[in-house]
């Protein structure tokens, strides 16, 4: 393998790991305005339902971005088998802000799939 094959493995799994961030989420923002239009009047049993889907979407989606993660450590590896000098990036920061907000998000959001109001002030609260 020369630089530029390991450079486009490494683009294509960097990419996928882009892919499933992105897909968790346009599906949080999906379920959180649906929770938010429609929260008050969904049956306690739909939006059950809907929590559970959306945290078990969740989880697949995190644990297809932690594959993603280890396929990057076989292509770091691969770099050093290939004596090839690896791009640099601040990979293990951004990857710790995306591991928190995603499970961060998916609390949230299930939070208020099963209590759609627990963000909101009562009328009495607000000030005039």
């Amino acid at each position: 393998m020369d630089e530029k094959d390991l450079l486009e493995m490494l683009l294509a799994v960097s990419g996928d790991i882009d892919q499933q961030f992105e897909f968790w989420l346009s599906i949080t923002f999906a379920v959180l305005i649906a929770s938010h239009v429609w929260g008050a009047k969904l049956n306690p049993y739909v939006k059950w339902l809907l929590a559970t889907l959306y945290v078990f979407a969740s989880v697949i989606l995190f644990l297809r971005y932690l594959l993603a993660i280890e396929y990057i450590s076989y292509v770091r590896d691969l770099y050093t088998q290939y004596d090839v000098n690896e791009p640099s990036s601040p990979g293990s920061r951004i990857a710790f802000l995306r591991r928190a907000l995603f499970v961060v998000g998916t609390i949230v959001t299930t939070i208020f799939v099963i209590f759609p109001r627990a963000g909101q002030r009562h009328p009495d609260q607000l000030e005039s």
